[in-house]
């Protein structure tokens, strides 16, 4: 496909798409030191943010006629619509500066099942764009996981 062709895509799947990307995360640690006011954000930013997000997406989009995706980057352990779960991403969410973002990688390198290839925010978008195209019209329910395999090898 040629750039012009490959623009013109991308424009007409991004003007036909809802793409919900909110997120933030809590430090990771015992169940039996869980602060549930940092639960509780955590929980209205990432499932009830969610929520509200396909609600006013999917009002907007039958109100005015609109054909097209709804899409919801999740986690390996949510299911929304249709979503794409990224195994982890060396992004501000992840990561404060270049060296934090290489720590990611390499950390995702190193504990992942594809030796040498680190998910970057890019291949995200490329799922996230199937999601939202015609070539998936007949899948509705999915989560798209981007994690090299991990989550099959190694279970959460």
């Amino acid at each position: 496909m040629n750039k012009v062709k490959t623009k013109q895509v991308i424009t007409n799947a991004i003007s036909q798409t809802k793409q919900s990307n909110a997120g933030v995360l809590d430090t990771p640690g015992s169940i039996l030191d869980l602060n549930l006011e940092h639960f509780d954000r955590v929980m209205g930013v990432n499932v009830r943010g969610a929520a509200a997000f396909i609600k006013h997406a999917a009002r907007a989009m039958v109100g005015s006629g609109t054909r097209g995706s709804i899409v919801c980057t999740t986690s390996v352990t949510a299911e929304i619509v249709n979503g794409v779960a990224p195994f982890a991403v060396a992004t501000s969410m992840t990561s404060r500066d270049e060296e934090t973002a290489k720590q990611v990688e390499g950390y995702c390198e190193a504990v992942g099942i594809l030796k040498g290839v680190a998910l970057k925010p890019n291949h995200v978008a490329k799922a996230a764009l199937f999601l939202a195209s015609d070539d998936s019209i007949y899948i509705s329910g999915h989560n798209l996981v981007l994690d090299g395999g991990f989550s099959v090898v190694k279970p959460l």
